[in-house]
């Protein structure tokens, strides 16, 4: 299966901390955030993540609609897949393919944007800004970012920490997670109607 070119950009990397930590953004275009892009690129990574090994091995030209259907339809096996987190897993597993370069993972993850609107508000503010050079904009938005994925960590490492587990911290603020879900889910659909 040919692998999909990476869509998420590294924009906090910082192994010096305990946890270490990852700030992850899959960046701005004319002003709207990459989600339809994101979504196109959890869609790709969708049955490696979604199949067997050997289903995912056996993906080629031949079986490539039958094994995305099923993948689809491993997503969808009851109506409560907006609670049960499949989406963010799928959002991690494209992370640790792209960013880390590992095979199947399988691991939980919560993803939330309560604390992803600081962010995006100065995005906003720093893209009306029409005086401003782009260059000048991408730094003031990375400084943003960088300041808002360390306040992230600072809350999760006052947790309390075990000592003897090494931890990753990998944060991928969402400008909606709500706007990123809908345009999953409707190609997610829209590919299941195709192929019903």
């Amino acid at each position: 299966m040919t692998r999909p070119r990476a869509l998420l950009e590294v924009l906090v990397d910082d192994a010096g901390t305990n946890p270490a930590l990852s700030g992850l953004c899959a960046g701005y275009e004319l002003g709207e955030w990459r989600r339809r892009a994101l979504a196109n690129q959890m869609f790709t990574r969708l049955p490696e993540f979604a199949l067997s090994q050997s289903e995912a091995a056996d993906f080629d030209s031949e079986t490539g609609v039958e094994m995305l259907s099923r993948a689809v339809k491993n997503i969808y096996l009851t109506d409560k897949y907006h609670r049960r987190g499949e989406f963010g897993e799928l959002l991690l597993h494209v992370v640790l393919r792209e960013i880390f370069g590992t095979e199947i993972a399988i691991s939980k993850i919560f993803f939330k944007d309560s604390h992803n609107d600081t962010v995006a508000e100065r995005v906003r503010e720093l893209s009306r800004d029409l005086n401003e050079s782009p260059s000048s904009t991408a730094a003031a938005y990375r400084k943003a970012f960088e300041a808002e994925i360390r306040a992230g960590w600072e809350r999760f490492a006052a947790a309390g920490l075990p000592r003897r587990v090494r931890i990753r911290l990998i944060l991928v603020p969402l400008h909606e997670k709500k706007t990123l879900l809908s345009d999953l889910h409707e190609r997610l659909r829209a590919w299941q109607q195709a192929t019903a």
